[in-house]
């Protein structure tokens, strides 16, 4: 909406705003910890898990059969054509 209007200053970015601040702190160097093993692995077929998919299975299902449903409703030709 502003855009081509010749009165408008540039704009001032979050990156401008804080370059001040930026640019006076002292840099650090980060290391990362070693890498650790979970301590219990969960069972591949827990309860959470069949749950899981058993719900995903349900809403891909049923949003099946809406979309069906409503490219059935949009075919033209099948209602009312006599």
């Amino acid at each position: 909406m502003l855009y081509g209007q010749a009165g408008l200053e540039a704009g001032r970015y979050d990156l401008e705003l804080l370059a001040p601040r930026l640019v006076s702190l002292s840099s650090r160097e980060l290391t990362l910890d070693q890498e650790s093993t979970p301590s219990a692995l969960p069972e591949k077929n827990s309860v959470q898990t069949r749950v899981f998919w058993a719900a995903l299975i349900i809403a891909v299902v049923v949003v099946l059969a809406l979309l069906v449903g409503l490219l059935r409703s949009e075919m033209p030709g099948e209602h009312g054509a006599s």
